[in-house]
């Protein structure tokens, strides 16, 4: 996972031939390397002074990767913070905040159509210490044998909540179009465990009503 920096995105979301230089430089040029995702800023929030150059510079981004025949190797992509979404519980209300779907939106869709995940910054403990009257430590911890009922859905622990969350995000962002997608948990940290890298793949599902908790679907 290669992460641009925020100095680099004005010239990558103005330029292709910047964005072009930058892969040669930073991924075509090393060969030996197995590069997975390219992140394209972090923790994006449409108030940020570089967020409106995200979508532009990813664009560019995966055009350079196509020129170099990376794009079936490579995903572009970029991360968000679980602040964007409003209702997440239970998880199959997940929702972004309406003040951030104009500018989630379209990002979603180039995911969708450039066939690569939604990467999500999840740090269970920190939910519990905004909501410590409705969140129980235990569940927040991933503890065995703690898990909750939220929806008519059993979930082991708040991690597997926090996903589904996000799913169902997308996938009402998305209802007028296919909502094949997938996220990709960036990080999830409690004081005693960090995960890094961790792997959620959808398969769709069939109408708001009849939820299906993705995490199920594949999980490793």
């Amino acid at each position: 996972m290669v992460g641009i920096p925020e100095a680099d995105l004005p010239d990558l979301a103005k330029c292709q031939c910047h964005a072009d230089d930058w892969v040669q430089s930073n991924l075509a040029s090393y060969p030996d390397v197995e590069f997975r995702y390219i992140v394209v800023g972090n923790e994006v929030n449409p108030e940020l002074k570089y967020d409106p150059l995200i979508l532009p510079a990813m664009k560019h981004i995966h055009n350079a990767l196509c020129e170099a025949g990376l794009e079936k190797k490579i995903a572009v992509s970029t991360s968000i913070k679980l602040d964007l979404l409003g209702n997440s519980s239970p998880p199959s209300i997940g929702e972004f905040l309406p003040n951030v779907t104009w500018y989630i939106k379209p990002i979603v869709e180039f995911l969708r159509d450039t066939n690569a995940p939604l990467l999500a910054n999840v740090y269970p403990y920190f939910s519990y210490m905004h909501d410590m009257k409705n969140i129980n430590l235990s569940f927040a911890l991933l503890e065995p044998g703690c898990g909750v009922v939220l929806g008519s859905v059993y979930y082991d622990n708040l991690f597997y909540a926090t996903v589904d969350a996000v799913y169902a995000a997308m996938e009402k962002i998305l209802a007028t179009s296919s909502p094949s997608i997938s996220a990709k948990l960036k990080s999830m940290a409690t004081p005693d465990v960090t995960v890094s890298d961790v792997t959620v793949s959808d398969a769709g599902r069939d109408g708001v009503g009849d939820w299906q908790p993705k995490y199920r679907l594949r999980f490793y």
